[in-house]
């Protein structure tokens, strides 16, 4: 088999993006939140009094951000659950509040020569490989956009809303790996074939990733336009962003629906009600048992992280892969085990390890 039509798979977690100088999830909450309050002071006041009014008797302080948007997102089902409408808009706006901490935290430094590391990992990279990146920032779309490479999410949004009630968002998926390359192009507004080189699949969302909460309509923004959307406990000049279906003012009982950043925390409790996601995670599901190799770059299949660890254990049990490849400081005491656990017994020994991001370049 010659290295062409070698089909790869890269499974991405935080310790990839912390090689660029991005933080990691359990920084994510602390360094975003002091960055925020320095920057907007009064944000600290509302926060925390929106907090206790929505979530009582769970203090903010204690919990990462997954925690947080996990407990958020409980109360959401329940609100919704319950038709409370208002309850449901103010959770929302909480939501975004601390999206907000998380991408404030995305905006610290990043290495100077991270585009060359950027190189030399996509160097590995063969046109049939697929990235399935479980982070939500932006990175690797900004290098992409640097060096002029065509990518696909792996789906067709359109920014042509119908008016009226829709059994399903507007969002078309093909039916070949092939038919990816069709985007739609907004200012011809129909789709055009564009092809592309990569396929990058984010099961996790992304933060140019934007939906309406009542009626799931799914929205692309540019990487210029990308991050948050509401913001709503600091002062800015952005315009908000609103669906402009009368049905969603009429189910959100007069009160305008922002568009929120499509993001689902890696958590026990995971909402995947959404259309987009669901095919997502089966397509991520479909590439993963097809690959000839894997590799898994600083994710951990962490164990509260119940539905990635089914997706990738339903998807591996019948795959022919010849290679699974970790990379992390961690592999051998905790990550290495974690995965083996998830493999049937005639790939254990496929497993080959490295230890640094830079190790596994030079291999």
């Amino acid at each position: 088999m010659n290295a062409k039509s070698i089909k790869k798979v890269f499974i991405l977690g935080a310790g990839f993006s912390k090689n660029f100088g991005l933080p990691l999830t359990n920084e994510i909450f602390t360094k975003g939140y002091s960055r925020l309050i320095i920057k907007h002071p009064i944000f600290e006041i509302k926060f925390s009094q929106e907090w206790s009014r929505l979530i009582d008797h769970r203090p903010f302080e204690i919990l990462n951000y997954e925690e947080m948007l996990s407990r958020i997102d409980h109360e959401l089902a329940l609100a919704d659950g319950r038709g409370n409408y208002r309850l449901n808009y103010s959770l929302w706006r909480l939501r975004d509040s601390v999206l907000q901490i998380f991408w404030e935290a995305l905006q610290g430094n990043v290495k100077q020569n991270y585009s060359s590391l950027y190189s030399r990992f996509f160097n590995i990279c063969s046109s049939d490989s697929t990235i399935i990146s479980f982070n939500q920032d932006l990175m690797i779309e900004k290098y992409f956009e640097g060096q002029r490479i065509k990518y696909s999410y792996g789906f067709l949004p359109t920014m042509q809303s119908r008016y009226g009630r829709m059994s399903k968002p507007e969002i078309q998926f093909p039916k070949e790996r092939s038919d990816f390359g069709h985007q739609y192009n907004f200012s011809q507004k129909k789709y055009v074939n564009n092809k592309y080189t990569y396929l990058l699949l984010k099961p996790h969302g992304s933060f140019d990733w934007l939906f309406c909460p009542q009626c799931h309509d799914v929205r692309i923004t540019s990487i210029e336009n990308a991050g948050l959307i509401g913001e709503p406990f600091v002062p800015t000049s952005r315009p908000n962003n609103y669906c402009a279906k009368p049905v969603c003012n009429e189910k959100s009982q007069g009160m305008q629906m922002e568009l929120s950043n499509l993001i689902v925390p890696p958590t026990a409790f995971k909402n995947i009600n959404h259309f987009l996601l669901r095919k997502i995670w089966f397509k991520s599901s479909n590439l993963i048992s097809n690959a000839d190799e894997i590799h898994i770059i600083g994710y951990s299949f962490s164990e509260i992280d119940v539905l990635s660890n089914w997706i990738f254990y339903q998807a591996i049990q019948n795959s022919l892969v010849n290679r699974i490849i970790i990379v992390d400081p961690a592999i051998k005491s905790l990550i290495g085990n974690r995965i083996k656990s998830l493999l049937p017994i005639r790939l254990k020994h496929k497993i080959e390890y490295c230890k640094q991001f830079d190790e596994y370049l030079n291999n």
